[in-house]
């Protein structure tokens, strides 16, 4: 888009003192361009130099305004969200390492993914990965290439360290004890503020409004002298500020919709950036299997006792779930403990709908068992057929042919099917976490002021202006 020569020279000649000197107000605003104009791909060098300027709560409630603004998180995603820049102080080739990622299925975490989000990443020497076990020994061995050596301080984790050509340390930390990386994220959580991951082609932020609007954050762990600390570090550098629960949360087993709701990574209010893979070698692991994650967080009376009660701070509930009819392993749910006891504050529909899963999983291993020569299938094979006899139990016996059958598909379909079904139930059932349920768009998870998002829209059109004549001149 290119503005007229006498635009710009009047637009450059006004002045603070004598702001009506060269054009009146009203004659400015008529020939200034539309600002949907300018912050759209068709100006791509103005709006990206806007976009630069404007925070992530600027940026959701300007797309509030109108529809030309709709897509402008998308836009967001594809100017600003170049990961590959953000990675060049750890790795010699991010690309490289984003290859190893996705082959290790790793994902990075806490404070990077936090700060990759909100655009804060240029002072970040710290990266915290979570890798699944079986993978450790790869992604060691890749560390150790690009020259990071061990380094073992007082923690259950391993930190791994180097110093650059201009003596700037970087750090890496590792945690792979966990069954699943998902597993991992939850164990090691301390607020939802922590509730954010970066794979190798999608970063997720599943609690984004609360964390980079409102800037708080929940305690979803027992309140100690390591979690104080976290508690300072984030708010004093971050300025997230750290809560129990909600001052909305209606008592130990109630609703409050924004944090309590039934949730699936990747799901509606969840904040996911696709991201450039150009160069980097693909991952084997469909990216459904960590969407259908599925978990949510509930009150829970912490050990401090006060005058008025036990003190309050949610939980994150799950459960892993694993078979030998499944080539992955999934986040469901947490299931009742005694399905029989099943009440109407319970998830019943999810929880039998879960044990129709198992069986039909059980069918799958028997039917993959029997194409095995008889010689080769395993001792208890008639147990297992009764009933009495898990498919866990029966896979320490045997070994996979390639004419296993696994069903993955169809239990991330299932998963999937059974999870709507549970929300639906949630809204039309009358209990607690039912009443109210919101269905708002994305990013209308709260009310947002329209007045306020208008205002700022108005409020932008100088700011849009500056970067028009900063890009072209």
């Amino acid at each position: 888009m290119l503005l007229s020569t006498s635009f710009l020279t009047a637009f450059l000649s006004l002045d603070e003192d004598h702001p009506q000197s060269i054009l009146t107000q009203r004659s400015l605003a008529a020939i200034m361009p539309r600002l949907q104009y300018i912050v759209s791909p068709s100006c791509q060098p103005a709006m990206t130099a806007v976009l630069s300027y404007l925070t992530l709560e600027d940026v959701l409630e300007l797309a509030r305004t109108c529809r030309a603004f709709r897509r402008l998180p998308k836009e967001l995603q594809a100017t600003k969200y170049n990961i590959n820049p953000d990675l060049k102080g750890f790795f010699k080739d991010p690309k490289e390492f984003r290859s190893v990622q996705a082959q290790c299925n790793a994902v990075i975490v806490e404070g990077f993914a936090r700060k990759f989000f909100a655009r804060t990443t240029a002072d970040q020497r710290l990266l915290d990965i979570y890798v699944v076990e079986d993978h450790y020994k790869t992604f060691r061995r890749y560390l150790k290439k690009e020259g990071y050596k061990l380094h073992s301080p007082d923690d259950d984790r391993e930190w791994f360290r180097k110093k650059d050509a201009e003596k700037v340390r970087w750090t890496i930390v590792i945690e792979s004890e966990a069954e699943t990386v998902v597993d991992n994220l939850f164990k090691w959580a301390m607020t939802t503020a922590c509730l954010h991951l970066i794979t190798w082609n999608k970063a997720y932020a599943l609690f984004p409004y609360t964390t980079f609007v409102r800037k708080e954050c929940y305690l979803v762990k027992e309140l100690a002298d390591d979690v104080a600390d976290y508690c300072v570090r984030i708010e004093e550098k971050e300025h997230v500020r750290v809560k129990s629960i909600s001052w909305k949360q209606k008592g130990i087993s109630g609703n409050c919709d924004t944090l309590t709701r039934r949730r699936r990574i990747g799901d509606e209010y969840t904040w996911k950036i696709q991201l450039n893979t150009n160069g980097v070698v693909p991952s084997e692991i469909p990216d459904r299997v960590l969407e259908c994650s599925a978990f949510n967080l509930a009150p829970k009376e912490s050990e401090f006792s006060l005058d008025g009660g036990p003190a309050m701070r949610y939980e994150i509930r799950y459960d892993v779930w694993t078979h030998a009819s499944l080539r992955y392993q999934y986040v469901t749910l947490k299931q009742c403990e005694d399905e029989t006891k099943c009440d109407a504050r319970c998830i019943r529909p999810y929880c039998h709908r879960l044990t129709e899963l198992s069986r039909r999983l059980d069918e799958g291993c028997l039917t993959s068992v029997m194409k095995l020569p008889s010689e080769k299938r395993p001792e208890g094979l008639q147990r297992f057929n009764k009933g009495k006899f898990t498919s866990a139990e029966m896979m320490d016996s045997v070994t996979k042919s390639g004419t296993w059958e696994y069903c993955d598909d169809e239990a991330m379909d299932f998963l999937e099917g059974t999870f709507m079904e549970q929300c639906e139930a949630d809204v039309s059932a009358e209990r607690p976490w039912g009443e109210g349920r919101s269905r708002k768009r994305k990013w209308e998870i709260e009310d947002w002021s329209r007045d306020a998002a208008l205002n700022l829209k108005n409020g932008l059109r100088a700011l849009a202006m500056g970067a028009v004549v900063g890009c072209y001149f």
